[in-house]
């Protein structure tokens, strides 16, 4: 990120919530920031150039005030575990602007979060150390690192940072039937199974609950992207950077770079995940019956009649018979 530099005289604090999406296709273990100048192989941190006390990093650390009138002492900005944060949605307890716990983890995933300078590439002692409005002197550092592993609670799960083209899937309701904000999330694709959050201690989805699911269109399955993305939180501080970069001689732009490094993981191990293809979303159609097939007994033809004999007389020879008949009938009188 490259930002214009302008002097009003004062060294201004600026404050920076952000978000870190890991496109690398690693996993990783980590990252940095660093503030100085320039880009590329140009680029040099604020040390390098000797304008710390003008340009640093800070974490939040004395920087907030509590009390009030002359009871006033320095206190920190940030929570130590919210330096460095996946999705409170995912992971964290109820607060002001959540109201259920995270559907993943009930505490926040965190990488604990340190300060230091960078010369030449390498850590150093920070040279300088400033006097903040809260009246504690801090060190005017030009680099932020992620100081310990990530939080078990994600890794337990995913193990390190998952990269994008290994996100797991979800089945998410759109609760408020708004397509502008975030639906929640209420099923996982864990490799095997649908899988519910930790609220139902990861209890399978049953074959009924996804035939419902299917027939809501207010569900749908996606990719769980806020298990890629990291938000840091720490503060910038610009004061006459064009006036140091003189005075230190030089000569280049004074156009501010704040740039992250990430930290590639040494343990790339596929999830169980990737490959499958999770129960798809959809309403089982009912079982087709085919009806019996109805075949009709076959038509016989009846026999011709017949005299019991075996033989058959013809209607004229019976005709030919009866005259002879009656003349032996009356031979027989006489």
């Amino acid at each position: 990120m490259v930002f214009n530099a302008a002097n009003d005289g004062l060294v201004v604090p600026y404050q920076v919530f952000s978000k870190i999406n890991n496109y690398t296709g690693k996993r990783l273990a980590g990252y940095k920031v660093e503030v100085g100048v320039g880009l590329g192989a140009n680029f040099k941190t604020a040390t390098d150039l000797g304008i710390s006390d003008q340009l640093y990093l800070s974490l939040g650390i004395g920087e907030g005030t509590t009390g009030s009138g002359g009871g006033i002492t320095p206190s920190d900005i940030f929570e130590p575990d919210g330096l460095a944060t996946f999705s409170h949605g995912l992971f964290g307890a109820p607060d002001s602007n959540f109201t259920t716990y995270g559907f993943f983890a009930t505490s926040t995933a965190y990488f604990p979060v340190a300060q230091t300078c960078t010369t030449g590439g390498s850590d150093v002692a920070c040279p300088n150390s400033v006097v903040v409005p809260s009246g504690a002197s801090v060190p005017a550092s030009d680099t932020i690192f992620s100081s310990g592993p990530l939080s078990t609670n994600y890794t337990s799960l995913f193990g390190d940072w998952l990269p994008s083209v290994w996100a797991p899937e979800g089945i998410f309701y759109d609760d408020d039937n708004d397509p502008t904000t975030d639906p929640v999330l209420v099923a996982w694709w864990n490799g095997t199974a649908w899988l519910k959050g930790q609220a139902d201690n990861f209890a399978p989805v049953s074959a009924a609950e996804l035939e419902a699911w299917a027939a809501n269109p207010l569900y749908a399955e996606d990719v769980i992207e806020d298990v890629l993305n990291l938000g840091p939180n720490y503060i910038v501080h610009v004061g006459d950077v064009n006036g140091a970069l003189g005075s230190a001689g030089f000569t280049g732009s004074a156009n501010i770079t704040v740039r992250i490094i990430p930290v590639v993981a040494a343990d790339q191990t596929q999830p169980a995940w990737v490959g499958t293809t999770p129960a798809p979303l959809v309403i089982t159609p009912p079982p087709v019956v085919t009806p019996p097939v109805v075949i009709p007994a076959p038509v016989v033809a009846a026999p011709a009649p017949s005299s019991g004999g075996g033989g058959s007389f013809a209607p004229w020879f019976m005709l030919a018979l009866m005259p002879l008949f009656a003349v032996r009938r009356r031979l027989m009188k006489k």
